[in-house]
């Protein structure tokens, strides 16, 4: 279905509209002039009659100067018959306009009184009945009837053109309304009704459609990848537990033989203490992806504590000449999930250990925020513009979108900060 254009449309109309404005406005004027007739022509009666009155004396003969069309008389008595037979048994006021209809033509008759002279000035003016200048109460009604009817037209339009148009916009919110009720299956069947004449429209319903059929594909496309993350996770979570539960074993009969040195022993402490993290991650890793709430009870754990803990571990992934600086605000407990938090800090120190330049460490702690802080040179490779170095902030921004918690990254020049609030009080 061809559609037309809605500027077009209401261009057209409005064009329309336009010109029934300026023909009623020009009936008008037409109507008002010609109604105006009666007093412009009594008006110049008068004007002629003091002036002719001022020159000419009673029953002194004036020079017509409009023959046939005006005529000046001193005294009823010299007027001529016809026109006598016109105001006989008719009430002609004096110093007034009257108008009479006679022989296809419009006569005005001006009686000026002049008191002083004891006697009446007549002014006549003759309008032929087809002159422009008549004062015709056909035309006049004529007229009124054609203002009428054009106002009446006009409104007549200017609604339907609003209904049009309304009914246009409706029947498009209408359509808008079902599609969106619609299941994503139907969107391809449903048609834009045909009643929608306008383009504009008609392509917004198109574009609209066609969105709302992407946003479905990607939709789907997005569950399918994230059941295939589900399903790795879920099958990587299993394969990863049957070794650290072996290493596990292992440890614990090692331990039971109590046949290790001193130093030996040591070694396996720190064996199980990294077995003990890494199963930790798994499981929490997994809870993460799919989204679960954690099934640990949140426990009063201190921050400065837990991250004086972390650091001592952190023999296994930092270098020796690696050294943290602490500024510790508080050491008021709070409360919160230890795994997560353990997780979270873990993250960042790593991340930090690996990528500091100058082997020094930054951590500032209050009772409820944790910030870190290195130097890191430029030209520092796998650099991420989004999560800054690492794999590890990546997941401690997931973690913190899922508890709610606040997390900043902010790079300047060469030094590289990231902060965790994990609530909003207790601040440095």
């Amino acid at each position: 279905m061809k559609h037309q254009s809605l500027a077009n449309y209401l261009n057209r109309r409005y064009l329309l509209i336009l010109a029934l404005i300026i023909a009623a406005f020009t009936a008008l004027i037409s109507f008002m002039n010609w109604s105006g007739m009666d007093d412009t022509t009594e008006y110049y009666m008068f004007y002629e009659a003091e002036v002719l009155t001022e020159h000419y004396q009673p029953n002194q003969a004036i020079v017509e100067f409009d023959t046939g069309r005006k005529e000046y008389y001193w005294g009823k008595s010299n007027l001529p018959a016809h026109y006598l037979k016109l105001i006989e048994g008719e009430v002609v006021e004096p110093d007034e306009a009257s108008l009479f209809f006679a022989e296809e033509q419009y006569i005005y008759i001006l009686p000026f009184s002049l008191p002083a002279q004891n006697t009446v000035f007549y002014v006549i003016h003759i309008f032929n009945q087809d002159d422009y200048a008549k004062s015709n109460q056909s035309v006049r009604l004529s007229l009124s009837l054609l203002s009428f009817l054009l106002f009446v037209l006009l409104i007549f339009f200017v609604t339907r053109l609003n209904r049009k148009v309304t009914d246009q916009v409706s029947l498009f919110e209408q359509w808008m309304t079902k599609i969106s009720e619609q299941s994503a299956n139907a969107y391809p069947d449903l048609a834009i009704p045909e009643k929608i004449d306008f383009s504009e429209l008609a392509q917004a319903a198109n574009q609209l459609k066609g969105s709302l059929q992407s946003q479905y594909e990607l939709r789907q496309i997005e569950k399918e990848r994230v059941k295939r993350e589900k399903d790795f996770l879920s099958s990587l979570s299993h394969e990863l537990r049957t070794p650290i539960s072996v290493i596990a074993a292992a440890i614990a009969v090692l331990k039971k033989r109590n046949q290790l040195s001193e130093k030996d022993a040591k070694v396996i402490d720190k064996l199980a203490r990294a077995n003990g993290n890494m199963k930790l991650m798994t499981g929490t890793l997994l809870q993460v992806w799919r989204k679960q709430k954690s099934a640990n009870e949140p426990v009063n754990l201190v921050l400065s504590e837990q991250l004086a803990q972390l650091v001592e571990e952190s023999e296994v992934y930092c270098s020796p000449l690696v050294k943290f600086h602490f500024d510790i605000c508080s050491r008021e407990p709070m409360l919160a999930d230890l795994n997560l938090i353990e997780l979270t800090l873990g993250n960042l120190l790593r991340n930090a250990c690996q990528y500091t330049a100058d082997n020094n460490v930054y951590l500032s702690v209050s009772q409820n925020s944790v910030t870190v802080s290195n130097a890191f040179e430029q030209d520092t490779q796998h650099k991420d513009l989004n999560y800054g170095f690492g794999f590890g902030l990546y997941l401690v921004e997931t973690i913190c979108k899922q508890q709610n918690w606040r997390f900043f990254i902010k790079k300047s020049q060469n030094r590289f900060v990231v902060k965790v609030e994990f609530n909003e009080r207790g601040l440095c």
